[in-house]
């Protein structure tokens, strides 16, 4: 065996720049395979983080038509309450936890530091629904909520920017030019875009937000979360029906009223727009991968044909089919090797360069695993068996006779 490779590369060596641009086919195959395979598990594994960071099993309900939000007209016609919350969350049989919320913006001034940020107003299920953290003191609870108390839970930028490297707990602060008491401080979250970073906000009792800074006891909207993101859907569906009984909204008519975003659903949308773009992904690293085994096949018949009379020497002085087959399919098998090897490298190189660019394209990482590599590799020696069998067995079946003859 080792004496057939050794007349692989010398042959392949003999026509190095033919054998050059046979590879040049496998490494742009090669190349694309594990880069484009590294950029769909980058976009499945950003899309992964997206609803771990919301959470996969919440569904999201505000008055107002699906997807137009609070500027809907079909919003000045409802009104949620505390009542109307605890009516679902009494009578849901596929619900867990409930989290109004009662939000707006405000000014927030510690000493000479002030910050604007968004002032959320919540109730202690906010902290399980939205899994936050404490870092230190303690959450808004039930008491607060029911006496409305002035207290705040600071973020942890929020915090940072107020008090520096100093514990805010037990301090007061100003919102909106009324005094509250610091009693917590949330863990970081981390941002989730340039344009929002949770971990600036600040939250109240909710009751507190209502009475004290909004002046209105409505509820802006409200998430619940489901025991398995496979409930979504029946709970989007239980809340939107006995939202429509409580509410008097007309049967049939719910999507005008309420507005609802279920994370469940778009997580598994989004799965299937992932796995699709992989396929296509892949389909066109095997458009090249195939016209590249396509040029070996053309260049391994060419040398097949120029070496016809070397063939037939070589059976004229006993060699077997068995060993021409097995030379060229050698031949054939080093090219796609060396072609995967340079194409693997091509290929981190340039996924080293996607990851290096900066936020502001908000393209996805490309994430490189192992399993990509080997299966690269795996096709090259496929591809090499595949082109490489045709000229192989050609050649291995030449008479010696008519061999010896070609001109």
């Amino acid at each position: 065996m080792l004496i057939t490779v050794r007349m692989a590369l010398r042959a392949l060596m003999a026509n190095a720049l033919r054998t050059l641009l046979s590879v040049l086919g496998i490494v742009i195959g090669i190349s694309c395979v594990v880069a484009l395979m590294s950029i769909g598990e980058g976009q499945r594994q950003e899309m992964l983080e997206i609803f771990e960071y919301f959470g996969t099993n919440q569904v999201t309900v505000w008055p107002g038509g699906r997807g137009r939000r609070m500027s809907n007209t079909a919003s000045k016609r409802i009104r949620f309450k505390m009542a109307d919350v605890e009516y679902v969350l009494e009578n849901a049989k596929t619900i867990k936890e409930i989290s109004p919320e009662a939000n707006t913006s405000g000014r927030v001034k510690h000493l000479n530091n002030t910050i604007d940020c968004s002032v959320n107003g919540v109730t202690s299920s906010f902290f399980i629904v939205e899994n936050r953290e404490l870092l230190e003191g303690r959450l808004i609870g039930a008491g607060d909520v029911a006496i409305a108390a002035r207290v705040v839970v600071l973020g942890f930028k929020a915090a940072e920017n107020l008090f520096g490297t100093m514990s805010a707990i037990g301090s007061s602060v100003q919102i909106d030019g009324k005094a509250f008491t610091v009693i917590g401080v949330l863990a970081e979250k981390g941002a989730f875009s340039s344009r929002w970073n949770p971990d600036e906000d600040v939250f109240v009792p909710i009751t507190t937000n209502q009475r004290r800074l909004i002046g209105s006891n409505d509820v802006h909207s409200f998430v619940v979360t489901t025991w398995n993101v496979e409930d979504t859907s029946a709970a989007e569906e239980e809340v939107a029906q006995l939202l429509g009984r409580r509410l008097n909204i007309p049967p049939g008519q719910e999507d005008e009223y309420l507005g609802i975003w279920n994370s469940g659903e778009r997580q598994q949308e989004r799965e299937k727009t992932a796995r699709t773009i992989r396929i296509f992904l892949m389909i066109v690293a095997a458009i090249a991968l195939l016209i590249g085994g396509i040029g070996i096949m053309n260049i391994m018949l060419v040398s097949v044909t120029e070496r016809t009379r070397e063939i037939g020497l070589r059976k004229a002085l006993g060699a077997k089919k068995r060993t021409i087959l097995a030379q060229f399919l050698v031949e054939s098998l080093l090219v796609c090797i060396f072609g995967a090897i340079v194409g693997v490298g091509l290929a981190l190189i340039i996924i080293k360069v996607m990851q290096g660019l900066p936020e502001e394209t908000e393209f996805p990482a490309p994430l490189l695993k192992l399993d990509f590599i080997l299966i690269a590799v795996g096709i090259s020696v496929v591809i090499a068996l595949i082109f490489g069998i045709f000229p192989a067995a050609r050649a291995a079946s030449l008479k010696p006779i008519d061999a010896l003859r070609h001109e």
